[in-house]
């Protein structure tokens, strides 16, 4: 339907912005895959984000500088590998009760439980923030 053109046209735009930037290896991007980095990206200078950013990804930075610790990478790695601890250990070549260890840091430095969802939600949202930032 031709009505729609403009709509994926945008999509289209979008999807080789983001993908070129977080997947520059591949030459297909579908825009399914950037579609929440379009999101944010409409709504970074938004308060709420930015005190998401502050909150989550600024605290744990200064924390890791302040006492050089890897903590950043390892709530990244946490959550791009959608909360595997296996998985996670594994890419950041640790133990797992070191990973655990590192989690338990985070929940102490951020006071979020990292087994609640709406949790997970609020730290894969300041990681794409993050990505989004750099």
């Amino acid at each position: 339907d031709l009505s729609e053109i403009g709509r994926i046209k945008g999509e289209a735009e979008a999807a080789m912005r983001f993908g070129k930037v977080f997947d520059p290896d591949l030459q297909i991007y579908f825009y399914d895959n950037y579609m929440i980095y379009h999101l944010f990206s409409r709504s970074i200078d938004n308060p709420v984000m930015i005190k998401l950013y502050e909150d989550v990804i600024k605290r744990v930075t200064i924390y890791d500088a302040e006492h050089k610790t890897s903590l950043i990478e390892t709530l990244r790695e946490l959550v791009l590998s959608d909360f595997n601890m296996q998985v996670t250990a594994k890419r950041l070549f640790i133990h797992r009760n070191t990973l655990y260890r590192r989690i338990e840091k985070l929940e102490e430095l951020l006071g979020l439980d990292f087994q609640s969802s709406r949790n997970d939600l609020i730290l894969q949202i300041a990681v794409r923030l993050q990505q989004l930032f750099n």
